[in-house]
C-alpha cells in the first residue's frame, strides 16, 4: 500500500504546496490519500482525488488506548504534536490491515514527527520508506512573509528540521533549492543532515501562442510586491499600449502594505482576483516572489502557455532543472530591469514547456545490529534517603538487565540518607555501587563522578527522588543500536505529586506534561526543549561533554546545547517514560524561581563567551525576544505564563455572579457610610 498525505491548511493557503501534491498524485495513481484538517475537503483536491481510496483525519490526537502520550493541550507543546501523534495512529491501523510499502508526507507541519520517532524507537513500519513532499518550512514561511513567530511556532520548527533529518528522502524540486533550504536551517558550524531526491526535468516544445497581452502579477511576500508594483507603475507610466488593467493575485492584507507605491492616478488600473483567473487564456505572468517551495504551479502555468517573469532571487526556477532565461521564462532582478523587460516583452513567448519525473531514489535506510549491552545508571544523592529507596525499586523492574547501578554520595549530612546509603553498601557485591564525595560539591561534580566510576556503553543519570519506567531503558538502548547516528534518546516527561509513593508507574495521577523536541535548534535556546537530566545517551558522549561544576542550576540544559553544538542527534518517545517529582522545595518549582531565572541563564551562557564559543543564536528567534507574538506559556513557567495564568483567573472571576453581587454590596455600604 502506498500512502500520500495531504495537510489541508497548506493546500487552502499555499498554491505551490496545492500543484506540488497534485504533481505528486500524478506520479502515483493507486496510492492512498490521506487528508489532515478540518472543513470541507477544497472542490479542485476532491476532483483530484476521485477514484482513490481517501482517509481523513479530522481533529489531533491527545489520547490512545494502551499508551500514555502527552496531551498536546496542555502540555506546552506545539498543536503540531497532536495533529502529527493522530497521523501516526491512522498510519498505524493502516499498517496493520495491509503492509504500507511507503508513505508521503508534507514538510510544512511536521506531521511525520511522531512517525519517525515511533520507526526509530518501537520498530514501527519496519520495511516502510518514509518520505517527505517538500511544501515548506514553519523557519521559512516566517522569514520571507515578515510574520512574528512564538514559543509555539519555535518548537514546530524543531519538529520540522527533525523530520527532514529523520526520514528516508526529501522530494525535493532542485538543488538549489536544497542549497537555500539547507543554507537557512544550518546552525554555527552544523549543517541539516538529510537525503534529497530530486524529480528529473525534461524539456518539450511549448504550446505557447500569441494571445491577449494581458498582465498578471502573483505574489505572497510584502517587498517583493512592493518592486513589482514600482516597475509596473513605471511601465504603464511610460507604454502608451500597456494594458488597461493589471490583474494581482495577492492576499487583500499584503495588498494594503504595499498599496503607497502605486500612485493615485493609476489605482483604478488594477484589479485582485482569485487564483482561478490564472485557468484562462496565455497572458504574461509575473511571479514577483524571492521564495517559493518549489516550481510546481509555474509548471503548470508554462504548460498552459503563459509568459513567465520571474523574480531572479528565487531558487525554485533552477537553470540546471531547465529554467533558461529567453528559453523557459525571462528573469529579473529589481524593479528597473522588470520595467524593462515589460517594455519589451510584449510579444515574446517561451519556447519550450518542463515536464518532470520522479528522480532518484534516497539511499537505503541503514539499520544497526541488536545485542547486549551495559547501562550504566547514576543516581546522584544529597539527603535523599527518603525518596532514593523507591527510585531504586523502580529501576529493579528495568526490563533490561545488563545494569550497573551507580549511587553517588554528594557528602549528604541528614542522618537517615546515610543510613539509607550504609545499608546499600552492607549489600552483595555486584547491586549497587555507593561512590561517595568527601563533601557536598553540587550535582554536577556528581554526576560526573558518576560518570568517571561508570562501565557501561550506555549511561542513564537519574535524579534519586525520579522514576523511570521498567521499558525505557531497553527500548533507548535499542534504539541506539539500530540508529548508529544518534547519541541520545530522550523520554517524554511529566509531573507527578510529592505525596505519591507508589511503585507502580500506571497508578500514578500525573499533572502537567512538560515540552521536549530533542534536537532544539531553535526552542532550546529560549528553555530546556532537550531533556530532563534523566535521557540515555553514549558513555562516550557524555563523557566528552562533562557537566559543568560553576553551575548551580540548568547543567542539563547546558550540555544538551553543548552536545547539539558539537553535532549529537537525539531522538525522543512519543510516550511518557519519565516521572519528575514536584517537591516543594525542588528548584524549578520554587516560587524565587522567577526572579532568579535570569541569573541562571546568564550564569548558563556567560562562561562559554568568556572561552570564545559563540552562542548561535537562530534568526527567528530574534523575532520572539525582540517583538514577541505573544507571552512565553511554558510549562516551567519561567517567564511570562504565570502572570497572563493569574490575569486570566482575574478576568473570569470579575464576570461571575458572585464578583457582580459582591461589586454592588460593596457600593451600597460606601454610599451607606457616607
Amino acid at each position: 500500500m502506498q500512502v500520500i498525505v495531504i495537510l489541508l491548511d497548506s493546500w487552502r493557503s499555499s498554491a505551490e504546496a496545492a500543484a506540488l501534491a497534485l504533481l505528486h498524485l500524478s506520479w502515483s495513481p493507486q496510492a492512498r490519500v490521506l487528508l489532515v484538517g478540518q472543513g470541507d475537503v477544497p472542490s479542485d483536491l476532491a476532483a483530484a482525488c476521485d477514484g482513490r481510496t481517501m482517509e481523513r483525519v479530522t481533529a489531533p490526537l491527545h489520547a490512545m488506548p494502551g499508551r500514555r502520550l502527552p496531551d498536546t493541550r496542555t502540555s506546552g507543546d506545539s498543536p503540531q504534536l497532536g495533529w502529527s501523534l493522530a497521523v501516526m495512529e491512522r498510519l498505524l491501523g493502516l499498517h496493520a490491515q495491509q503492509r504500507l510499502c511507503w508513505v508521503e508526507l508534507p514538510s510544512l507541519g511536521a506531521l511525520a514527527y511522531a512517525l519517525l520517532q515511533e520507526r526509530d524507537l518501537l520498530e514501527a513500519f519496519d520495511g516502510t520508506r518514509l518520505l517527505l513532499r517538500f511544501d515548506g518550512l514553519t523557519a521559512i514561511q516566517a522569514m520571507r512573509l515578515a510574520r512574528g513567530v512564538s514559543p509555539a511556532d519555535l518548537l514546530t520548527m524543531d519538529m520540522e528540521r527533525a523530520c527532514l533529518e529523520h526520514c528516508d528522502g526529501v522530494l525535493m524540486d532542485s538543488a538549489a533549492m536544497a542549497a537555500a533550504v539547507a543554507g537557512v536551517l544550518s546552525t554555527g558550524d552544523q549543517p541539516v543532515r538529510w537525503q534529497v531526491a530530486r524529480p528529473l526535468s525534461v524539456q518539450a516544445q511549448s504550446a505557447a501562442v500569441a494571445g491577449p497581452q494581458g498582465l498578471v502579477c502573483v505574489a505572497t511576500e510584502t517587498g517583493p510586491l512592493r518592486q513589482a508594483l514600482r516597475a509596473i507603475c513605471g511601465y504603464l507610466g511610460t507604454v502608451p499600449d500597456a494594458p488597461a488593467t493589471v490583474t494581482l493575485v495577492c492576499e487583500q492584507g499584503v495588498l494594503q502594505e504595499v498599496l503607497a507605491v502605486v500612485p493615485e492616478t493609476l489605482r483604478h488600473r488594477f484589479v485582485i482576483r482569485a487564483p482561478s483567473v490564472l485557468q484562462g487564456p496565455p497572458t504574461r505572468v509575473i511571479l514577483a516572489d524571492g521564495w517559493s517551495a518549489g516550481a510546481a504551479r509555474a509548471r503548470a502555468l508554462l504548460a498552459r502557455g503563459h509568459a513567465l517573469l520571474a523574480n531572479a532571487a528565487n531558487p525554485a526556477y533552477d537553470p540546471a532543472q531547465g529554467w533558461e532565461h529567453g528559453q523557459t521564462l525571462l528573469r529579473y532582478d529589481g524593479a528597473a530591469e522588470l520595467c524593462a523587460i515589460l517594455q519589451t516583452s510584449a510579444d515574446w513567448r517561451p519556447r519550450y514547456r518542463l515536464d518532470v519525473l520522479p528522480g532518484t531514489e534516497a539511499l537505503p535506510r541503514v539499520v544497526g545490529s541488536l545485542g547486549p549491552a551495559t547501562v550504566s545508571v547514576i543516581v546522584p544523592c544529597f539527603n535523599m534517603g527518603r525518596w532514593l529507596p523507591q527510585t531504586l525499586a523502580s529501576i529493579k523492574r528495568f526490563s533490561w538487565q545488563w545494569l550497573d547501578v551507580i549511587v553517588v554520595d554528594d557528602g549528604s549530612t541528614d542522618a537517615h540518607t546515610r543510613q539509607v546509603l550504609a545499608q546499600l553498601e552492607s549489600e552483595p557485591a555486584g547491586k549497587v555501587r555507593v561512590v561517595r564525595l568527601p563533601f557536598n560539591q553540587g550535582l554536577s561534580a556528581a554526576r560526573n563522578a558518576g560518570l568517571a566510576a561508570a562501565q557501561g556503553e550506555f549511561i542513564l543519570s537519574l535524579d534519586a527522588d525520579d522514576l523511570v519506567s521498567p521499558e525505557f531503558v531497553q527500548l533507548a538502548v535499542q534504539a541506539l543500536q539500530r540508529c548508529s547516528g544518534y547519541d541520545f534518546v530522550v523520554p517524554r516527561a511529566v509531573y507527578f505529586a510529592d505525596q505519591d509513593t507508589a511503585v507502580d508507574l500506571e497508578a500514578l495521577p500525573l499533572l502537567q506534561c512538560i515540552a521536549f523536541v530533542g534536537s532544539a535548534f531553535e526552542s532550546g535556546v529560549l528553555a530546556n526543549r532537550f531533556s530532563t537530566a534523566t535521557c540515555l545517551a553514549r558513555t562516550r558522549v557524555l563523557r566528552t561533554l562533562g557537566y559543568d561544576e560553576n553551575l548551580r542550576s540548568y547543567e542539563d540544559w547546558q550540555l544538551y546545547r553543548r552536545a547539539l553544538q558539537q553535532g549529537s542527534r537525539f531522538l525522543v518517545s512519543n510516550d511518557i517514560h519519565f516521572y519528575y517529582r514536584q517537591r516543594p522545595d525542588s528548584m524549578i518549582h520554587d516560587p524565587a524561581m522567577r526572579a532568579r531565572h535570569s541569573r541562571l541563564y546568564a550564569e548558563m551562557t556567560s562562561m562559554p563567551a568568556l572561552q570564545c564559543q559563540p552562542l548561535a543564536v537562530p534568526a527567528n528567534l530574534l523575532s520572539v525576544i525582540v517583538a514577541p507574538a505573544a507571552p512565553d506559556g511554558s510549562a516551567g513557567g519561567i517567564l511570562l505564563s504565570g502572570v497572563i495564568e493569574v490575569l486570566e483567573e482575574l478576568a473570569h472571576f470579575r464576570r461571575s455572579r458572585f464578583w457582580q453581587i459582591a461589586h454592588r454590596l460593596w457600593i451600597f455600604l460606601r454610599k451607606f457610610r457616607r
